[in-house]
């Protein structure tokens, strides 16, 4: 499988839906890629400043916008890459 960057990922979204989102790291659309990436489950968030050591705001607890939460569903939609794990022993 070809690899696609987060930047490539991104650019081709914005390409496509005529509109760009915050591609910074720990914004919603980079926070949506990297738990697609990582196969976690879809849980819009972002983080305020740097991934996991600034405040996280979720959707759970109504600090979402609609953009932002569009911005995460692109970002987990739109990751085409998987992480490989080795199984102990390789």
């Amino acid at each position: 499988m070809a690899t696609v960057s987060a930047e490539e990922a991104f650019d081709t979204y914005s390409d496509r839906h005529g509109g760009a989102f915050d591609g910074r790291h720990g914004g919603a659309y980079d926070r949506g890629s990297a738990d697609a990436y990582y196969g976690r489950a879809y849980d819009p968030h972002y983080f305020v400043g740097g991934s996991y050591y600034s405040k996280r705001v979720t959707e759970l607890d109504g600090g979402l916008t609609p953009n932002e939460i569009a911005a995460y569903k692109a970002g987990f939609d739109g990751e085409p890459n998987r992480k490989q794990y080795c199984s102990s022993g390789e």
